[in-house]
């Protein structure tokens, strides 16, 4: 493997430990958040009234609102602290590049899962949360349920949204780093080359993007996704060929082909002779229905 890019990876890995860092903070935080939420909501014997719902979601929203602060305040330093250590481990790896301080302001600017912000991804975890105690306060008033009926509907209602939130969190640490590499990188107008990690656990979307080349890094695509791996390097630093995400899966065993593409998909590339690339339009993965089409 190429020593720079080898260099990188680690790195980044190091990066995922630390995101896993903040997470497990800001966990402990998410859990005050539910201890406190539950106390209010036993705090009423019942839910028969619509004053007892309408007090009691009041006091939720700024305990909700009081949470989602803290979490877009961390998450801002992180996002200058993650841009100094980023900074410093260019300057160490591209001796020759300019390396010039960053305005965090850019990097908060910068969608960290190709769509949201951090201000937006706050704003929608903090949506997502209100939601899932609103549905459960208005069905105990509605019905009559009692607090804990209440209690056991938050808890099934919030667990896809805590587990959005730390899929958040582990995504937007290391790509703070990956804008900064962006920004220094477009200033020195460098090539750039995308490098998905190849070990199974890459989406097709992003496979299909190992290797490609960018005359400039503006042209290249932002991360696809929450906890997107991939990463950009100076084409000049890619000192060894490359190979394509189909020769990848051609090396690996048959069962592990399968695992990756789905059975179906499976056929249309191995049977049928259909290239991984026409499975992909616009950097979404197509329905099979869609790829007959």
């Amino acid at each position: 493997m190429n020593n720079t890019l080898k260099k990188t990876l680690k790195h980044y890995i190091e990066l995922d430990m630390y995101a896993n860092t903040v997470d497990d903070d800001l966990i402990i935080l998410w859990e005050e958040l539910g201890i406190e939420a539950d106390g209010l909501i036993g705090s009423q014997t019942g839910y028969g009234t619509k004053d007892a719902y309408a007090l009691v979601m009041r006091m939720l929203k700024e305990k909700i609102t009081s949470f989602c602060d803290k979490l877009e305040e961390r998450l801002n330093t992180e996002a200058e602290n993650v841009k100094n250590k980023e900074l410093d481990f260019l300057k160490t790896l591209y001796p020759a590049l300019a390396v010039n301080d960053i305005a965090t302001s850019k990097i908060l600017f910068a969608p960290i899962d190709n769509r949201d912000t951090v201000k937006q991804f706050v704003e929608r975890t903090k949506k997502n949360i209100v939601r899932s105690y609103d549905n459960a306060l208005r069905s105990g008033y509605l019905f009559g349920q009692s607090s804990q009926d209440v209690k056991n509907m938050v808890a099934n209602n919030i667990k896809q949204v805590e587990r959005g939130m730390e899929s958040g969190i582990k995504t937007a640490v290391p790509s703070f780093a990956k804008t900064t590499d962006r920004i220094v990188f477009l200033k020195n107008e460098k090539e750039v080359t995308w490098c998905s990690c190849l070990d199974g656990s890459e989406c097709i979307v992003c496979g299909s993007l190992h290797g490609t080349r960018y005359k400039s890094i503006a042209e290249a695509p932002g991360l696809q996704h929450f906890g997107c791996r991939c990463i950009l390097l100076p084409s000049e630093e890619i000192t060894e060929p490359m190979p394509t995400y189909e020769e990848y899966l051609e090396e690996l065993p048959e069962n592990e082909q399968k695992e990756i593409l789905g059975k179906n998909r499976y056929d249309l590339w191995k049977n049928d002779g259909i290239s991984l690339k026409k499975f992909i339009n616009n950097g979404r993965k197509l329905r099979l229905d869609e790829i007959d089409k």
